[in-house]
């Protein structure tokens, strides 16, 4: 961007995004997955489940596009009044934050074949939480990269675990579904949240009482996600 503009710069991740297609059509494997046909019978259990999946899901990514998008307003109102010292110490954040977050997937991931997700997804859900307060820390004489490593790290599993928690619940079959009402409804969360904590430093002046109220949304994701049943695993052993 700052080499050929934000344009030059969009049209390049456009044209990488394209590689992907004839990427994915010469190199995956082609599958008949013969596993996955069976349908999970009626379940009063599993529809508690998929609610609660569903908003705890979607407050939790909520929170990622709320944070993410305000970071650099954030820093700003702790004293990165300059501009160039905060792109700087902005774009290092971001790049820390994804790099911390790729680590994470494959964490995540690892620990997701070894152990109870819920579990697994508890860590991150403890992570993001840690990692609010350190916020309130950031100045020019602390700078954000603990914040964006440890967020970073936590924020990683909610993408990568609610399929496998909607696999394990609602089976091959119905997971196609369940994911075609979550995947728009994070997408909602992710796009609304952050209008949320603009609306909040409007009427408090002020990033402390915003941050606050997402230290709790995280909180109460995670108790959302907790009082879901065990995952009816004999009935989708097949699947």
């Amino acid at each position: 961007t700052g080499r050929f503009g934000f344009r030059v710069a969009l049209e390049v991740i456009g044209a990488s995004v394209l590689l992907v297609i004839p990427l994915a059509l010469l190199f995956l494997p082609q599958t008949d997955a013969p596993g996955i046909t069976k349908r999970v019978r009626p379940n009063p259990a599993l529809g508690r489940s998929f609610w609660l999946l569903l908003v705890g899901s979607t407050v939790a990514v909520g929170v990622i596009g709320g944070v993410s998008q305000h970071l650099k307003l954030i820093f700003r109102e702790s004293g990165y009044v300059q501009q160039a010292r905060l792109d700087e110490v902005f774009g290092w954040t971001l790049m820390l934050m994804l790099a911390s977050g790729s680590l994470g997937r494959f964490v995540f991931a690892w620990s997701a074949d070894r152990f109870p997700k819920r579990h697994v997804i508890t860590v991150a859900f403890l992570l993001m939480a840690g990692a609010m307060p350190l916020l309130y820390l950031v100045s020019p004489a602390h700078e954000p990269y603990l914040f964006a490593a440890v967020f970073g790290f936590g924020m990683s599993a909610d993408f990568l675990l609610v399929p496998l928690l909607a696999a394990d619940y609602f089976g091959g079959d119905a997971m196609a579904r369940a994911m075609g009402i979550l995947v728009p409804a994070n997408t909602v969360g992710q796009t609304w949240f952050p209008y949320l904590i603009s609306l909040l430093w409007a009427s408090f002046g002020g990033y402390t009482a915003p941050l606050v109220f997402t230290f709790a949304c995280i909180v109460a994701g995670r108790f959302l996600l907790a009082l879901m049943p065990g995952p009816p695993a004999a009935d989708n052993a097949a699947a």
